[in-house]
Order: structure tokens, then sequence, then C-alpha cells
């Protein structure tokens, strides 16, 4: 009796998949650092001077 081939089915993502996920994560992890990394540095920058003029007693 001759059987038929059996396919395996695949079932959830591979390892490319995988790979591609991951590189759009990171691509979009730059340009958002890219985009928003000066701004956030001021914005840590002026908190960071508020505390420590705040800590000498000084005014803002």
């Amino acid at each position: 009796m001759l059987r038929k081939p059996q396919h395996r089915r695949q079932l959830g993502a591979s390892m490319v998949e995988y790979a591609i996920l991951i590189a759009v994560i990171a691509g979009a992890a730059l340009a958002a650092v890219n985009l928003f990394g000066p701004k956030l540095s001021e914005a840590f920058t002026s908190v960071g001077n508020k505390v420590t003029n705040s800590a000498n007693g000084g005014s803002q």
C-alpha cells in the first residue's frame, strides 16, 4: 500500500520572521531616539538643574 507524502504544517513563526520583527523594532527604536533624543536630553537637563538649585537653597 502506497502512502501519500505527509506535508508538515508550519505552525508559529520561523526564525526569519523573528529576525525581521527584531529588525523592525530596532529601526523604530533608533528612529525614536533620533527624533526625541534632543528634546528628552533638554528636559532631563532642565529638571536636573532645578533639583540642584532647589537642593542648594536657590530659586528656580
